[in-house]
């Protein structure tokens, strides 16, 4: 049986490389407003992570499963107009399924220059936030009837104006936040890295000068409370790898703080410094991001 639920756009990045990252809250175990309840164990599950990630996308407001009804009914000269409409309303893909404490998010892209994006980011940038989304995929009939889902095939997640959705409570966070601040701050350093070896004069001074510079920069970011969120899910997601690889057999209490030490130390270029200061806050916020865990 066909089912949808709601779920909440959580936050979309700045366009890169002609995709808009987002992330989605795609369920929780709240009763909507129809008075039905899907539970994280229907996501607990490796197949559905897998096959969601293999096969599912982002529509725009269900137009897919639209197009999919008029497929069935067409003339055979119909059928390619829907199919390439179908196209155009696939609007982006998930890169991840993350069980986490207060429901199911997914992280993926948005392709920015796909029409419906253009009006979506337009709204955007215009202060229309008002967009919500809901998922559909396929439940047992008796989950449907008793409107409790214990497991789920996942579909698609269908992006929509707030009306549109099965619960309004939802909400869209544009992350315009630390672009500007870090593109200006790089440049600065990137001009004075370039001048330093140009002049090939470079001297410990020099290279310790910038690494001060660097250094400052990463910390006063790291007192923003959305640069701490971004540091959060890159540990998170380490987390989460390390999980995957385990099988889940594992939970993130058995990963010893080192390894998280080591991560933030060798890929995300922290200091001792930014340890001693931020780990605790920034570790006990990943924590809360984690996909799966043994409940």
């Amino acid at each position: 049986m066909y089912f949808i639920h709601k779920a909440d756009i959580v936050k979309a990045e700045n366009e890169k490389n002609n995709k808009i990252k987002v992330i989605i809250k795609a369920s929780s175990e709240i009763e909507d407003r129809e008075g039905e309840v899907i539970l994280k164990s229907a996501f607990m599950n490796k197949n559905v992570i897998d096959n969601f990630l293999r096969e599912g996308y982002y529509d725009y407001n269900h137009i897919t499963d639209i197009i999919d009804e008029k497929i069935r009914y067409a003339k055979p000269s119909e059928i390619p107009e829907l199919h390439k409409a179908k196209l155009e309303a696939i609007i982006g893909y998930p890169e991840t399924l993350e069980v986490r404490d207060d429901g199911i998010y997914s992280t993926g892209y948005l392709i920015a220059d796909n029409p419906y994006v253009q009006q979506i980011k337009k709204a955007w940038e215009s202060g229309f936030t008002r967009f919500g989304a809901s998922i559909a995929g396929y439940v047992s009939s008796i989950d449907k009837q008793t409107k409790t889902i214990k497991s789920i095939i996942l579909k698609k997640i269908a992006i929509a104006p707030l009306q549109e959705v099965v619960n309004p409570d939802t909400q869209v966070i544009i992350a315009k936040s630390l672009t500007s601040i870090i593109e200006n701050n790089l440049t600065d350093i990137k001009n004075f890295s370039n001048n330093t070896i140009m002049m090939e004069e470079a001297n410990n001074n020099d290279l310790e000068k910038l690494k001060q510079r660097v250094d400052k920069l990463y910390e006063l970011l790291l007192e923003e409370p959305e640069f701490q969120r971004v540091i959060a899910c890159k540990i998170s997601e380490y987390i989460n790898r390390i999980l995957y690889k385990n099988n889940y057999e594992i939970s993130s209490k058995d990963i010893h703080p080192d390894v998280i030490k080591d991560f933030l130390i060798n890929e995300l270029c922290f200091n001792d410094k930014m340890i001693n200061e931020f780990f605790s806050e920034l570790i006990n916020s990943a924590i809360l991001n984690i996909k799966y865990e043994n409940y």
